[in-house]
């Protein structure tokens, strides 16, 4: 569960940059070119193993796997991969996002937890589940649009709108090379 210092950590501006880069180089590699995004199948060709919560049986189940916890990941040595144990009892889109917040912390090398490692995977799974240039193509910077198109939570549609607004004002008339690749994909 996130507390409310997390948003007061700012991640540095160019991270943003390398964030959504990170995301872009995972869809070429894994061939990802339809929405909505399906972390599923990304954590599985990645090669890293899902746990649901409810294959815990509650006599036998570790603090950690609790209902107030959405997921937490590790790497397992012995397995030579991550895993991702995930709360299976929440909503379809909030689990898609965990998911993929887990995959971030992954991807971008969090080592341990902090505030601002929170945002960084925060911020990676909504710009891999709802890209702004695929906004700009595929929906509008309305929420239920996005929650439609892109099968997220009004939560999670409310920041990408806003991070999509930002985007269009300040970028989205001259697309980054990545953000070219990214739009190629999903032609």
């Amino acid at each position: 569960m996130r507390d409310e210092n997390t948003f007061a950590i700012k991640i540095p501006a160019w991270k943003y940059a390398e964030i959504e880069k990170k995301v872009v180089e995972l869809y070429i590699k894994q061939k990802v070119c339809s929405f909505p995004i399906d972390p599923f199948e990304i954590i599985r060709v990645k090669g890293y193993h899902l746990i649901p919560f409810s294959k815990f049986n509650n006599g036998n189940r570790p603090e950690c796997v609790s209902d107030d916890n959405d997921a937490f990941s590790f790497f397992a040595p012995n397995l030579e991969t991550y895993i991702i144990v995930y709360n299976d009892n929440k909503p379809l889109p909030r689990i898609r996002f965990t998911l993929m917040h887990e995959l971030g912390h992954i991807e971008l090398g969090h080592k341990g937890e902090s505030n601002l490692a929170r945002r960084m995977a925060d911020y990676y799974a909504g710009y891999a589940l709802a890209p702004s240039p695929l906004i700009d193509i595929y929906a509008s910077e309305e929420i239920p649009d996005i929650v439609s198109v892109f099968w997220v939570s009004n939560e999670c549609a409310d920041i990408c709108s806003s991070r999509y607004q930002k985007w269009r004002q300040y970028c989205g008339k001259s697309l980054k090379d990545y953000e070219i690749r990214l739009v190629n994909l999903f032609k």
